[in-house]
């Protein structure tokens, strides 16, 4: 199959009517000789030709609602239905590739996706997040029995023993990664942002059972000491970083941590939150933090930090997935170039999924992971917001949605 479009291959800067070649799945050729073309290329016009884009902080969590006590009541089948279907609005919205952040259903989710059982993004997931003991995802309006249960998206461990076995149990289940939380947040009610969590023998010890399986570690970390703890004891991801310093950054940079800012969360809190439901006391944290947040992200892009794109939605109503892209304008809001937002969801999101030699940038020899968009988002980034101008999705070569003549969705999923 030949495309000839404007092309953001994720290397350089755009090049107006390039010719890509893709054959089993996979990129064959880019800018090829338009003398020399084996056949007649589909062309694409002004349209644009991007990696598929990627998501490197969701929860898969099915939730459809913002008000906490409520969720606890819904069967857990419902929210696993719902997040296949949030899954398929993913690839809608042009993206081929999520780092689920923790969720009950991330694993199943994920082999159900390869196996061709649904249609959806490829999937790195944790399975459950290890928290302490009132820790950032433990339920603190809820007996610690209840907490303990099928209920909630983490395993609560404590001491470095418990925490080495919670690793072994999430490895166990499948685990592409670890995901801890080493910070309070804005969701926990009895909690700060800056609160630290875990002490250094448990993180040190779920650091060393990571590696020993080959994984890393990825934390939830927004207060400084914390996110320092994190950085200084062995964690190679940074998931918020709300509270960042120069010398928090040049650490960062020296032991080439990744950092994920989600300013998606905290922006949606703090100003439709109350709209939509949410817990009183997140709204509150989120418009306390949100400054914090903004200046900590400008800092890191100034300082040179490697910082992907995740929005930590959920599929609530206020954090829809398909909207994705809504982090991509917030880092343009804050500071970035259209370039720099769109590089990050797609290269550096690939190094934080751990999948750099096959997808996020558009080479000879990589996955044919592939949207066409109608209009140049580097003029105007929201255009990704927009599902309809999101008018082709390959994942793999597959087509899995097109509203192009000529490219027809493929069967299969």
């Amino acid at each position: 199959m030949l495309l000839k479009g404007n092309l953001i291959d994720g290397r350089r800067e755009m090049v107006r009517e390039s010719v890509i070649d893709i054959e089993n799945g996979r990129i064959r050729g880019v800018d090829i000789d338009i003398d020399n073309l084996p056949g007649e290329p589909v062309d694409l016009g002004s349209m644009t030709i991007l990696p598929g884009l990627i998501d490197a902080h969701v929860h898969l969590w099915g939730v459809r609602t913002m008000d906490y006590f409520h969720r606890l009541v819904v069967p857990e089948e419902m929210n696993l239905l719902r997040a296949a279907q949030d899954l398929a609005k993913l690839i809608d919205a042009g993206y081929t590739s999520v780092r689920d952040a923790g969720s009950r259903g991330g694993i199943f989710l994920r082999n159900a996706v390869a196996e061709g059982t649904i249609k959806g993004p490829r999937i790195k997931t944790p399975g459950l997040i290890i928290n302490q003991t009132g820790g950032h995802v433990d339920k603190h309006f809820i007996s610690l029995e209840e907490a303990k249960g099928k209920k909630t998206v983490c395993r609560i461990a404590d001491g470095s023993d418990e925490c080495r076995r919670a690793v072994r149990e999430q490895v166990r289940e499948g685990a592409d990664y670890i995901k801890i939380c080493v910070t309070g947040g804005l969701s926990g009610e009895k909690e700060s942002p800056e609160d630290t969590q875990f002490c250094e023998p448990e993180i040190r010890a779920m650091v060393e059972e990571a590696e020993a399986r080959n994984l890393f570690v990825a934390a939830h970390a927004q207060g400084l000491k914390g996110t320092r703890n994190a950085v200084q004891w062995g964690i190679s991801m940074i998931e918020h970083g709300v509270f960042l310093d120069e010398a928090l950054c040049l650490e960062i940079l020296e032991k080439k941590v990744l950092l994920t800012p989600t300013l998606t969360i905290t922006s949606k809190f703090a100003r439709e939150g109350d709209r939509y439901g949410s817990p009183p006391w997140a709204v509150e944290k989120a418009k306390r933090v949100m400054d914090d947040h903004i200046a900590s992200f400008q800092l890191a892009r100034q300082m040179g930090v490697c910082m992907g794109a995740g929005t930590d939605f959920s599929g609530a109503p206020m954090l829809p997935h398909g909207q994705n892209a809504y982090e991509l304008e917030m880092m343009v809001s804050a500071g970035y170039s259209p370039m720099e937002a769109i590089q990050a969801a797609i290269r550096v999101n690939s190094r934080i999924l751990g999948m750099e030699e096959e997808i996020g940038t558009l080479e000879p020899g990589k996955l044919a992971d592939i949207i066409i968009v109608d209009g140049d988002p580097l003029a105007d980034i929201t255009i990704l917001k927009d599902m309809d101008r999101i008018k082709l999705v390959m994942k793999g070569g597959v087509i899995l949605k097109s509203t192009l003549p000529g490219l027809p969705v493929q069967p299969g999923v």
